[in-house]
């Protein structure tokens, strides 16, 4: 009997040791896999992170085309209104020249404008008051 009981208590230690074997095999696995789904999870962040950013530039890129075809609408816009009244401008001083070389002209030919006054005029001589407005 003391060698049956021997037995089994040997047999116990033996099975209590390869328990704790296999849970220290289990305990390595376990932190194994811990190590592992920290590095997945990293990784997947990583991933994220960097979708994030790509969709990010092409909606800062996208924004950037739209404001940058407004801006050149915008531009041709104002170039051709810039244009209109650069012509309108061109136009009036056009008229104007006209307008005060025909009058210099009727000065000189109705005699208004003397050499002897050095060809300065005399207040209110041969010119009217009333001036003339181009449409």
């Amino acid at each position: 009997m003391l060698e049956r009981k021997g037995h089994s208590v040997e047999g116990i230690i033996k099975a209590l040791s390869d328990l704790e074997s296999d849970i220290d095999a289990i305990s390595s696995k376990v932190e194994e896999l811990k190590k592992h789904m920290v590095n997945q999870s990293k990784e997947e962040i990583e991933k994220l992170k960097q979708q994030m950013i790509s969709t990010a530039q092409e909606e800062a890129r996208q924004i950037m085309d739209m404001a940058k075809s407004e801006a050149e609408a915008d531009s041709v816009i104002i170039s051709k209104e810039s244009e209109e009244n650069l012509a309108r401008v061109r136009k009036n001083i056009s008229s104007l020249s006209d307008t005060i070389v025909d009058r210099i002209v009727k000065a000189i030919v109705k005699g208004t404008v003397s050499s002897f006054s050095g060809g300065r005029r005399r207040p209110n001589e041969g010119i009217s008051n009333q001036v003339e407005q181009t449409p």
